[in-house]
């Protein structure tokens, strides 16, 4: 277990994607034997991880969320490569994977098998199928659940978009009242300047006629 902080993850993770490098480089050198406690740790590490990740997901947002879970997939693939490559002695079986081919097919690597080598053989691969279905089956929830995730923060946006726009209207009605009330002030001493106007004028002819 370690610490959520905004980069500590993305630093753990880079470690754990480095140890693949290195196990990898050591199973190209033959040196199986070297790699099981990395493999071990390497396990460790991606729990940890996703671990990490589920407990401190409320810190994140959707985007951010989905980039760390696709890098975690991404790192579960190649620690379930790399543990594969070890259990067979370091023999690569990406190309081999029951996934890319049929078990009905003649290949070559079956020839020379007994029946309880077949029985094994189709055991691996039905147990290779679970794995990848399992691996899938967790995708697609997690991709679910951020999209929830994503809609719930749609709907706050447009809660507080409606908010603003109440408000606006608000404002809009409270300006158009107060222009009202403006129009008719300056209505009402538009004509007290005219009268008083009138009245100056009527006593200024007064008094030129009492003169």
């Amino acid at each position: 277990m370690f610490k959520m902080d905004p980069n500590y993850w993305l630093d753990e993770y880079n470690r754990a994607n480095q140890r693949c490098d290195q196990i990898s480089d050591r199973l190209r050198a033959g040196q199986v034997n070297e790699t099981q406690a990395s493999i071990t740790q390497l396990g460790v590490s991606y729990r940890n991880l996703e671990q990490a990740l589920l407990r401190h997901r409320n810190r994140l947002n959707a985007s951010e969320q989905l980039r760390r879970e696709n890098l975690l997939e991404q790192l579960n693939n190649k620690h379930r490569s790399l543990t594969e490559r070890v259990n067979n002695d370091g023999t690569d079986r990406l190309t081999n994977s029951p996934w890319a081919r049929n078990i009905d097919d003649n290949e070559p690597y079956l020839d020379g098998m007994d029946s309880a080598e077949l029985r094994q053989h189709q055991n691996q691969m039905l147990n290779d199928q679970d794995r990848g279905l399992d691996a899938l089956s967790k995708a697609i929830a997690r991709q679910k659940e951020v999209g929830i995730r994503i809609g719930e923060e749609v709907d706050t946006q447009n809660r507080t978009i409606d908010d603003i726009n109440q408000h606006v209207e608000k404002v809009d009605r409270k300006l158009i009242g107060e222009t009202g009330h403006v129009n008719t002030i300056t209505a009402k001493t538009g004509n007290c300047v005219l009268l008083v106007i009138i009245v100056l004028l009527i006593i200024a002819i007064l008094v030129v006629a009492v003169v």
